[in-house]
């Protein structure tokens, strides 16, 4: 019977995955298509490479980019639908072995943790981002390690490091925790430095860099901080339904059950402390991207599965009831608390359902697919385009992209905290792309035309202009006026 249930309880994440996937398949967006270039070039031949000849790491993400690349050449899909499979198999798996994780606490409190997980609603935020798969990653990591499979797991860090490089933290967890616990040397995690310094190496020798060109361009920029980003987020879940706020509610009577309890299964604890670092980590570095806080989900939901739990406790619900075998009512108290707040939830799905059907979630698609389609008739692949966006733009047109951001052209990085629009003015006059594609609510839109070397193209929806370089003005450098 138990296995039996085993079976039920995945195939009902597999369904609520699926459906996830399906509500969501236009969710995704610009950031996601840096990797998708990146991915493309690396299954067509053309190498690890964002501009074809132009060896920069500007993907935070290599071994997810890999993975895009090797299944794309295998199977001859896309790397977008590669990423969609990827992102359904990723959450099925995650909350499934998260589910796992959870059994030693009773099949009611791992059902509740893995069902809140897979229906949380900033998940549709990192749709065809790695997240998904990373977090899944952890999960399985997690779970290896409690079963004590200690080649397994060091494989698994080694792997999960190369998809993001801030889990090293996530190494040094399980080390440390291994090493309380077994008092000697961690030669376990030898796989895991092979795998890391073999990249590191690869890394150095085709890059001439450790650290990817988009994180230090990141770090630079302007940007809303981490934990004023998370605020803003769980306003806007507020604003869809007043109701979200009961996930607070819950979450700080979990938090203060596990205080003062202090007993928490072993996978769940490594998995907060994991939270609790990157939230402290993040909090310093990050800017507020949705996809930073998805690491952040299986943590919570925990804390909330505990606090549905620990309501039981609570004195209206002491009396015994005899309905139940020994009295016990907390199965049931946690399955009516879940069901209600998966309720809530379900909310967000349906909602996002009527809203975007056959529709795109991201507003930039739209006159970035109609830049896109202009290049395609107008432009070669052989021009160069110089945007701030290029993930559409790049993955659409295949040009050579000069990036405003300073995530894939190198040169541009020590203007980008100088504001766009002095990054725009050095740019003009050093590279002097052939396109120059810029948003008006950004950028001043007479700045190009102030330029002798570049002329009106075309307008697109939203405030976008298309500006192009005169091919008669033989000019040099771009003499813009100031």
């Amino acid at each position: 019977m138990a296995s039996k249930n085993r079976v039920i309880v995945w195939l009902t994440l597999g369904l609520l995955a699926l459906t996830f996937s399906f509500v969501y398949s236009n969710f995704i967006q610009d950031d996601a298509y840096i990797t998708y270039r990146y991915a493309r070039n690396l299954s067509t031949g053309a190498g690890f490479v964002y501009n074809k000849g132009e060896p920069v790491l500007g993907t935070t993400t290599p071994l997810y980019t890999a993975l895009l690349a090797f299944f794309s050449y295998l199977t001859h899909l896309s790397v977008v639908q590669i990423s969609k499979i990827i992102n359904f198999l990723s959450l099925w798996i995650g909350a499934g072995f998260l589910f796992e994780i959870g059994r030693p606490e009773g099949k009611a409190i791992s059902v509740a943790t893995s069902l809140l997980y897979i229906t949380h609603p900033l998940l549709r935020y990192s749709v065809g981002m790695e997240s998904h798969f990373l977090v899944c990653l952890i999960i399985i990591t997690v779970f290896t390690y409690t079963k004590r499979k200690w080649f397994l797991t060091a494989i698994l860090l080694g792997l999960l490091i190369l998809v993001r490089y801030e889990t090293v933290l996530f190494a040094l967890i399980l080390v440390v925790h291994a090493y309380l616990e077994r008092r000697q040397p961690q030669t376990w995690i030898t796989p895991t430095v092979a795998i890391v310094a073999c990249w590191l190496i690869y890394s150095v020798i085709t890059f001439e860099a450790l650290i990817p060109l988009s994180v230090s361009a990141k770090l630079v920029a302007i940007r809303v901080p981490f934990l004023l980003g998370g605020a803003v987020y769980w306003t806007a879940f507020v604003g869809e339904t007043a109701y979200y706020n009961l996930f607070l509610f819950v979450f700080l009577v979990g938090f203060v059950f596990l205080f003062i309890k202090r007993s928490i299964e072993e996978g769940f604890f490594l998995i907060l402390c994991w939270s609790a670092i990157y939230l402290l980590a993040a909090s310093f570095f990050a800017g507020s991207f949705p996809w930073y806080y998805v690491p952040l989900i299986p943590g919570f939901v925990i804390i909330v599965a505990y606090g549905i739990r620990s309501i039981d406790q609570i004195p209206i619900f002491l009396k015994k009831d005899r309905s139940t075998q020994d009295g016990n009512r907390a199965p049931i108290i946690i399955g009516i608390i879940t069901g209600g707040l998966l309720c809530i939830h379900a909310f967000f799905w349906i909602n996002d359902w009527k809203l975007y059907r056959g529709s795109t979630f991201d507003h930039r698609f739209v006159p970035y697919q109609q830049a896109s389609d202009w290049l395609s008739e107008h432009a070669t692949k052989e021009q160069s385009l110089a945007t701030r966006e290029i993930g559409y733009l790049g993955y659409f047109t295949d040009m050579k992209i000069v990036d405003l951001f300073g995530l894939v052209t190198p040169g541009i990085f020590p203007w980008v905290n100088e504001g766009p629009e002095a990054t725009l003015f050095h740019t003009l006059r050093v590279y002097t792309p052939d396109y120059v594609l810029i948003d008006t609510n950004v950028i001043q839109k007479d700045l190009p035309a102030s330029d002798s070397c570049y002329q009106f193209a075309q307008e697109f929806e939203q405030g976008y202009l298309l500006y192009q370089r005169d091919p008669e003005n033989k000019t040099p450098g771009c003499q813009i006026s100031k």
